[in-house]
């Protein structure tokens, strides 16, 4: 499932945006905006809570094909799987993204460079699933 946004907005953005030639795009997956290349690349770990992200609507091998996606605008909220259990003490702490963009890496330690923030906690543990929202 990965990014799934919870709350639909009138004001959501969806976008036909140019990809780098090598990213396939997978949907519901988080990418982030290149200022370098103009075009998406696949958000990781070092994926910055300032620089432009999107989810994508739909998935498509590697090529130039532009792809929908919808910007992830501040405080836009999703229902994320995590790498690992969820944990209601973790609500509050910031998270970084694993290293495909897929998962947010709950630690358990409050990431000063995270992207997103846990809300709170969806179904049983092992669900691995929480809110987060973009910070």
């Amino acid at each position: 499932m990965s990014f799934k946004l919870t709350t639909p907005k009138n004001t959501r953005e969806l976008k036909s945006v140019k990809r780098a030639t090598a990213v396939a795009t997978t949907v519901n997956f988080l990418y982030k905006f290149s200022l370098t290349t103009g075009a998406l690349t696949t958000a990781l770990a070092a994926t910055d809570a300032d620089e432009m992200l999107f989810v994508a609507n739909e998935s498509q091998a590697s090529g130039t094909t532009p792809i929908s996606a919808t910007v992830v605008d501040r405080d836009d909220e999703y229902l994320v799987d995590t790498v690992n259990n969820s944990n209601s003490a973790h609500n509050g702490q910031r998270m970084i993204l694993d290293a495909t963009g897929a998962l947010l890496n709950n630690t358990g330690t409050d990431s000063t460079t995270g992207v997103f923030v846990q809300v709170d906690v969806v179904g049983a543990a092992a669900d691995k699933k929480i809110i987060a929202r973009h910070v």
